[in-house]
């Protein structure tokens, strides 16, 4: 297990760039980065007439109650679809010299949706998410906290995160007790998704991880909690308001962390695993496909997979003759992709597991 956080990711303030993607393994500097986000974080409520693009310097920044700010890159896509102004559009202006006539464009469009409120996060000096005023902010120290305390009574610790500009992804395993499913060893744990910018909804799945090549796949009975709540009035939210809201999140997302830790969860996840052992390819090739088919995966993905079942050491023959092996390959090129293709990969071989006797 690592100890060491391989990196830590700036908050967004005046002098600094939007974030990148980073894998943390420390989970006291994880823990001081997700509170420095949430304290410099501010949620305002405003009229699509109270904000303004403007120009700073060669690039367009929004103007919220007097200040003006960075936009960043999720942001701008929100933006995109709000106001139905491509993003390639907007991307071209910025990189072509036109941010003069881009915000010109994008306050025509926002004077045209004038009569919507939307809520603006902005973190430090820049607007990480444009939203609608129904949005429920949950941050992502609160999330990382409310599991890390219930993983740990029950005797899981935090194994690693990866932090993005858009999404939280955290896991905890249970290092304790290792449980033996088709030939392979496992831990089980529980995997948590979370985006204080609603990029995606709260989501809890239990997660086995397997030994031999730290590979892991989520379960998919899970909790999907979208972040939408009560039309919020225009100002500034109170911390009140916000903790209230998210309040009927965490009762539920605390259940299923919980669920995802029990005896009960892990042996039906056991018990669905060794189905698909016993599930047979007659045509190897042909399953990859239909698995990057079925799950609507990128095209260029079959080749990777297919690689990984044919050339994977920690597979025995059998395993790669069977719908494990698939599985397992999609759990394998997990490793190589970034954080958003990684839980997708995770989340397929999950769904494959408990819908397994749709290959049979």
């Amino acid at each position: 297990m690592k100890t060491q956080m391989e990196s830590i990711i700036p908050v967004p303030g005046a002098n600094s760039a939007v974030f990148e993607e980073q894998k943390m393994n420390n989970i006291n500097a994880l823990m001081k980065t997700l509170g420095e986000i949430k304290n410099n974080s501010r949620d305002i409520i405003l009229e699509q007439g109270q904000t303004e693009a403007v120009l700073g310097g060669s690039d367009v920044m929004l103007k919220v109650e007097g200040n003006n700010f960075k936009i960043s890159r999720w942001a701008w896509q929100q933006i995109s679809g709000k106001l139905d102004v491509p993003i390639k559009y907007i991307e071209k202006m910025k990189a072509t010299g036109h941010a003069k006539l881009l915000a010109e464009n994008v306050n025509a469009w926002l004077t045209y949706e004038q009569s919507d409120k939307r809520l603006i996060r902005t973190t430090g000096q820049e607007v990480r998410a444009f939203l609608s005023s129904r949005y429920k902010v949950i941050d992502n120290f609160d999330v990382a906290l409310m599991t890390l305390s219930e993983a740990k009574a029950r005797g899981a610790v935090f194994d690693e995160a990866t932090l993005t500009d858009r999404t939280l992804y955290m896991r905890a395993l249970n290092l304790n007790t290792e449980y033996h499913i088709v030939g392979d060893k496992f831990y089980g744990g529980v995997h948590i998704r979370n985006s204080d910018v609603g990029a995606a909804s709260v989501t809890i799945s239990p997660f086995l991880f397997r030994i031999a090549c730290r590979n892991g796949m989520l379960y998919t009975k899970a909790l999907r909690q979208i972040h939408l709540g009560a039309d919020h009035e225009i100002g500034l939210l109170s911390a009140e308001t916000i903790e209230k809201e998210a309040e009927s999140i965490f009762l539920k997302s605390r259940d299923i962390v919980r669920a995802s830790l029990t005896e009960g969860v892990i042996s039906e996840f056991k018990t669905d695993i060794e189905k698909t052992l016993a599930i047979k390819l007659t045509d190897v090739p042909g399953t990859v496909a239909k698995v990057v088919k079925t799950y609507d995966l990128p095209k260029t993905m079959e080749e990777s997979l297919l690689k990984s079942l044919l050339e994977d050491p920690t597979q025995t023959t059998e395993q790669k003759g069977s719908l494990y092996g698939v599985v397992n390959a999609l759990t394998s090129v997990a490793q190589n992709v970034d954080a958003d293709m990684t839980y997708e990969l995770q989340k397929v071989a999950g769904e494959i597991v408990a819908d397994a006797g749709d290959f049979a």
